[in-house]
């Protein structure tokens, strides 16, 4: 919306867009509204080397309705009927100016390196959009699917992700793709069939153990624990190691080189080894070791930005076998069509980066 002063009738449309306000409250509200407006002009006036950016109707509007539907449940009181309450309406009017001149022209801002903007960040936005509007529209079809779950919850990761990189975040965003990581390594394995078919079983297992099912049931279920662990020589310290990552047991490469933890079992199964010195970092920044004032942010961004491509690449090759499988065969040519088109940058994107990775920091 423009930044002129807005028109009851004009305040109203916006405001009735995102909250079912009565009349009453229509007419305080806008009068709130009109108020605000004069005692910014009035503090820019007297401050002269204030200097705010033009008015954002929506944003501060937004702020005023915001603050006015959960004050009033604060205050359990419809706010217009303490219109003429001056104490309190300045109180109120004065916070929600406070939070629009501040969070506009005055926000603290992180030390930043990337952008929503810059190529390597809006490419791979792009194509998660792509990705993650064609998952929900399978999920349709398939909502009992535990790969299509986790697939979602994997991409989301990587959004995530992105957008702590583009905030000045990088240890936030490396800590992140740490658990991204875990989640990789657990959807390459449920690509087969065997091992997806324990996964799902030891889900029941996790809820047995988390209390989450009916005692009767629970209580079978660790029968049937117990009896696993049993076999695989465990004792009941293991526990929850055995829940965790017992159900790699499935896979066809596993052996006596293979042991129920991350590092030996699920990372060493899954192919991920070359990224263990990765997953170490990621935990020691996590843990908030001395590493988070050595490590230079220029050289971090980079290898998050790296590592969150290289997960992707993978990720989205499972997305595509899934999908392949799965979808109607009249989709298939706009959806390969549009991978193509979007592919060729994220690769070419990520080949840069690595070069950028090997230079030195300053």
């Amino acid at each position: 919306m423009n930044n002129k002063v807005l028109t009851e009738q004009a305040f109203n449309r916006f405001v009735l867009n995102y909250y079912r306000a009565d009349q009453a409250e229509l007419t305080f509200l806008y009068n709130c509204y009109k108020e605000m407006l004069g005692l910014i002009t009035a503090h820019v006036a007297s401050e002269k080397e204030i200097m705010l950016e033009p008015l954002n109707n929506g944003v501060l509007i937004l702020y005023l309705l915001h603050d006015y539907v959960y004050r009033q449940n604060l205050e359990n009181v419809q706010l217009y009927n303490l219109a003429d309450d001056e104490i309190f309406m300045s109180r109120f009017l004065n916070t929600v100016i406070d939070k629009y001149t501040s969070l506009t022209s005055f926000k603290y801002e992180h030390d930043k390196l990337l952008s929503r903007y810059s190529m390597p960040v809006s490419s791979l936005t792009l194509y998660l959009n792509f990705i993650l509007i064609t998952l929900k529209n399978l999920s349709i079809e398939h909502e009992h699917s535990i790969l299509l779950k986790l697939l979602q919850k994997a991409f989301l990761y990587v959004e995530t992700s992105l957008g702590l990189l583009t905030n000045g975040f990088e240890s936030e965003a490396i800590s992140l793709w740490r658990s991204l990581h875990e989640l990789e390594a657990i959807l390459i394995l449920l690509t087969d069939e065997n091992v997806l078919k324990v996964y799902t079983r030891h889900l029941q297992y996790s809820a047995a153990f988390n209390k989450l099912l009916p005692k009767e049931e629970g209580d079978a279920i660790f029968v049937e624990i117990k009896s696993e662990m049993k076999k695989l020589g465990l004792k009941s310290k293991d526990t929850k190691r055995f829940i965790e990552y017992g159900f790699i047991r499935a896979h066809k490469n596993f052996s006596a080189e293979n042991n129920l933890t991350f590092k030996y079992g699920l990372q060493k199964l899954a192919g991920l080894e070359r990224y263990h010195q990765d997953y170490q970092l990621a935990s020691e920044l996590a843990h908030s070791s001395p590493l988070l004032l050595l490590q230079s942010k220029r050289h971090l961004t980079v290898t998050v930005l790296t590592l969150l491509y290289e997960t992707f690449l993978r990720l989205e090759t499972i997305f595509d076998e899934f999908y392949l499988a799965t979808a109607a065969p009249e989709t298939e040519p706009y959806y390969t069509e549009v991978r193509s088109r979007y592919l060729n940058d994220i690769i070419a994107i990520l080949n840069r980066e690595k070069l950028n990775l090997n230079k030195p920091s300053n």
